[in-house]
């Protein structure tokens, strides 16, 4: 996590509340009260504690400071009213935290080191009391800030209990009509210096408190007759002004240079952070139904191929791989109930229930165990499986023997009595309300998928999440839907296999949005099924397509959104649910991490698996992007990967990450021998058979590890 992460989470601390944190490459922060939006500046150049300072500063603004016009409730000037009401939110956030008057102390003693508001040659006797007043509740813990009389400290005590803004406006009226006619009202007067060689007191304590006001003046004018004819240079104005000249008063010049020391901090030239979110997803317009899939895919085939004798061979193949799978089927079940038994049995605990055992009373007297005991068992969860499927053209030469396993675990399922959903993703499903006037116009008069809004991360109105397989279908359909599927597969894949429905083909790589919809799917996966554990699965075979966005524009007066592609240096996910922030960062694989980040602390029950297929000379390339291994890690994994064809990785985002060999998919495993067969060829086809069966049952043995 960056700083400027930390940072927008120190603010949602402080507030105690969700807020919407963004920082841009502006000069000073604001807050929206409606939308509850606090934009920082990029604070590059400040240190962590003046960072932590300005974070709290401006937090306390948004808590404490009404979002309303007050310009026309007040004549002074609006750095009369951003003083005082400075001090009272700084106040009342030291208050809320105590923690904070450490930071605000350290956070001001850094700024002044650094001579951040100009008063190292300032001779602060000469300061408008507005400008003595800003520093007194900023510095005046380091530095002496003279205050010259009973009125004036009359007002920063006025300051100092304030606690409505309503007061903070008032005391503002009552500090500028001071300043204003003391700069009116200003004289000359000869200061003496006090021991240290400054002039004039410094601090409340030093004031002439016990006097009256003209007593003070008396006294004054005595001083000035006393050194009228005397060489002493030390005669200063009295004066609330700075200056002489008229309006001079209305400035304050210690709150202008921090607003001016403010922007020294600012990066103002980095592109401004891009704050994206989940668009509402609605599952009838992403989700294609099983029904519809069967469906539309004979009725395609029926009109294409009225002979129905294109798929006899196929049919075939079918029935042959469905007879050659149940042996090991049946094993993963028996291999599934075994592990649900055993892990019961390690689970169960034993009690003693109060009643006596009337067969032990004869041991009373070297038998404590004199009572009945009870072992309970609990109940394992229910568990579902939610598959998702990578569409896209790469995936044509692994795709049958992926199908193949795909239908083993299905068939698992449905024995176990498991619910399931597989999903095909794919980003060329081409309905009939989709037309080529739509696809001819530029970006931003696009319609996409759902209704558009700014900030939201777009979706193409050509993705969907193709239903293939459920276990919602009737029982005497079940096996028509697999061998529709099958039917499917070969049609993507064989030449002399019937052709598929237009919108049927494989695609390109919608992975992140497929990641999305999960956010939908899942919670109305669960509440349909009614299952406690959710095992999801993720099989692609390559990387991600980069993920858009809604970007709104201007241009020549005309206004839109138009799609803009997520730019991991600046892009960030924000989930208002949950109140994080999330990096997108640079590389697909990054983006696919985030959004599955993101998706886990919404779930954090649901076991996210992810299998990758590989081919040996990619497997180093994608190991390196997606993990974080040493060198020596990477080393040991790609023994392992040698020696099994898969290996298991950490990855973030999943609970567990298995990448697997293209050719260990294959499942044509069966022991074929010619008839001159050699000793030493019996052996190896022996052996090759055995190491087959095995690969050939790791995404099964996976998945049962998982739910037993």
């Amino acid at each position: 996590m960056n700083n400027l992460e930390v940072k927008g989470n120190l603010a949602k601390l402080l507030a105690q509340e969700n807020l919407i944190v963004e920082h841009a490459p502006v000069e000073t922060a604001s807050f929206d009260v409606e939308k509850r939006l606090l934009t920082l500046p990029n604070w590059k150049k400040a240190s962590n504690v003046v960072f932590d300072l300005l974070v709290s500063h401006e937090v306390g603004h948004a808590l404490y400071t009404p979002n309303e016009d007050w310009t026309e409730k007040v004549s002074c000037p609006m750095s009369y009213v951003n003083i005082v009401e400075d001090a009272r939110i700084e106040k009342l956030m030291k208050r809320r935290y105590q923690g904070l008057s450490k930071t605000f102390y350290n956070g001001y003693k850094e700024l002044n080191d650094e001579d951040f508001f100009c008063i190292e040659k300032e001779n602060l006797q000469k300061m408008n009391f507005a400008d003595r007043v800003n520093l007194w509740f900023k510095v005046g813990s380091y530095v002496d800030i003279p205050v010259k009389n009973e009125k004036e400290k009359e007002i920063i005590d006025m300051i100092c209990q304030s606690e409505t803004f309503d007061e903070v406006l008032s005391i503002s009226e009552l500090l500028y009509n001071f300043c204003k006619t003391n700069n009116n009202d200003k004289k000359e007067v000869s200061v003496p210096s006090n021991k240290n060689g400054q002039t004039g007191s410094s601090g409340v304590e030093n004031t002439n408190s016990d006097k009256t006001d003209s007593e003070i003046s008396e006294e004054k004018n005595e001083e000035i007759h006393e050194t009228e004819s005397s060489d002493n240079d030390d005669v200063v104005e009295e004066t609330s002004g700075a200056e002489n000249s008229s309006g001079s008063i209305d400035r304050v010049k210690t709150d202008e240079k921090m607003n001016e020391g403010m922007k020294e901090f600012v990066d103002t030239y980095t592109d401004r952070s891009v704050y994206l979110q989940i668009p509402k997803i609605e599952l009838d317009k992403c989700i294609v139904p099983n029904e519809q899939v069967i469906e539309e895919l004979n009725e395609w085939w029926n009109k294409v191929y009225p002979d129905q004798k294109h798929f006899d061979i196929i049919d075939e193949k079918y029935t042959q791989y469905k007879n050659s799978s149940k042996k090991e089927v049946n094993y993963l079940v028996k291999e599934f109930e075994c592990r649900k038994s055993a892990d019961s049995y390690a689970r169960a605990t034993t009690a003693r229930t109060g009643i006596l055992d009337c067969t032990k009373l004869h041991t009373y007297k070297y038998n404590e165990n004199l009572f009945k005991k009870v072992t309970v068992i609990p109940d394992g969860k229910s568990h579902g499986l939610i598959f998702v499927l990578d569409w896209s053209g790469s995936m044509s030469e692994v795709l049958l023997d992926t199908a193949k396993q795909l239908l083993s675990l299905v068939w698992f399922c449905k024995k176990t009595n498991i619910p399931f959903d597989v999903f095909a993703f794919t980003n060329s499903f081409y309905c009939q309300t989709n037309d080529q006037e739509d696809d001819l116009l530029p970006s931003r008069f696009k319609k996409g998928l759902f209704d558009r809004k700014a900030n939201e991360i777009y979706f193409d109105k050509n993705f969907r999440m193709i239903q293939v397989l459920t276990s919602d279908c009737k029982k005497n359909k079940f096996d028509d839907m697999c061998k529709t599927f099958w039917r499917l597969v070969y049609s993507c894949i064989c030449y002399y296999a019937p052709e598929v429905a237009p919108s049927y083909q494989l695609s390109g790589t919608p992975l992140n949005e497929s990641i999305i919809c999960l956010n939908e799917i899942i919670p109305n996966f669960v509440k349909k099924r009614k299952v406690q554990k959710v095992q999801c699965v993720i099989l692609t075979d390559g990387e991600s397509n980069a993920i858009g966005y809604n970007r709104p524009f201007e241009y020549q007066g005309e206004t839109g959104l138009g799609v803009g592609i997520v730019n991991g240096a600046n892009s960030y996910l924000r989930d208002r649910k949950l109140g994080t922030t999330y990096k997108f960062g640079r590389g697909y694989d990054k983006q696919v991490k985030c959004l599955l980040s993101n998706i886990k602390d919404r779930f954090s029950d649901v076991n996210f698996i992810g299998i990758r297929i590989c081919n040996g000379g990619e497997f180093g390339r994608f190991c390196s992007l997606w993990t974080d291994y040493s060198s020596l890690e990477l080393d040991k994994t790609k023994t392992i990967w040698k020696k099994n064809k898969s290996v298991s990785l950490n990855v973030e985002g999943f609970t567990k990450y298995i990448a697997i060999s293209s050719n260990s998919l294959q499942t044509d495993v069966e022991f074929k021998v010619s008839d001159d067969a050699s000793k030493s060829q019996i052996k190896n086809a022996f052996k090759k058979s055995l190491i087959g069966s095995k690969l050939n049952k790791k995404i099964l043995s996976e998945f049962v590890e998982m739910i037993a």
